[in-house]
């Protein structure tokens, strides 16, 4: 039996489908796919159609990852069949309790911090710019709520999980 999701890219959804011989649908057109692990659990190698990507994965709460693919930073949420319409019934997916922490995808140098401690801050708005493999990431809130705290500054290089901006829940909602 395939098993169905649905990717949402960037806020864009994508279908999904893995069949049981291993070949791969998305958006209906069959891919060559083959995914391998090359460095600690967060770094893999990802062919497709004979095309090699480095891929950095974060895993950020259930279903909801940040992505990097050759150096592009995407935020990805992946739903299976029956989260789809569990979440169609509920009305939405709810926003985490408590504090969020927003880490380093990957290790790198802190270009710019955009926000203040206190600040409101919408879901997708940039919190920090990392440069990572002559790169500059933004890296961007993944829910919506008020700049609790600011680990980082300017200048300074950051390890890979390390903590850049605590988030707290928006004022409304405490």
């Amino acid at each position: 039996m395939s098993t169905r999701y649905t990717a949402y890219v960037d806020g864009q959804p994508v279908e999904i489908v893995i069949h049981p011989d291993g070949s791969v649908e998305v958006d209906g057109q069959v891919i060559e796919v083959d995914l391998e692990h090359i460095s600690n659990e967060t770094i893999y190698s990802l062919l497709i159609e004979h095309h090699a990507h480095e891929v950095y994965a974060e895993y950020l709460q259930e279903g909801e990852w940040v992505i990097l693919v050759d150096g592009e930073r995407h935020e990805v949420r992946v739903e299976d069949e029956r989260a789809r319409r569990l979440r169609q019934l509920g009305g939405g997916t709810p926003r985490p309790v408590g504090d969020v922490q927003i880490k380093a995808p990957m290790p790198g140098l802190i270009v710019k911090v955009p926000v203040e401690e206190g600040q409101p801050v919408t879901a997708h708005q940039a919190l920090v710019i990392l440069e990572a493999m002559k790169m500059e990431n933004e890296i961007r809130a993944p829910v919506e709520g008020v700049v609790k705290a600011i680990r980082v500054e300017p200048g300074v290089p950051v390890d890979q999980g390390e903590v850049l901006v605590v988030l707290g829940p928006p004022p409304e909602s405490e």
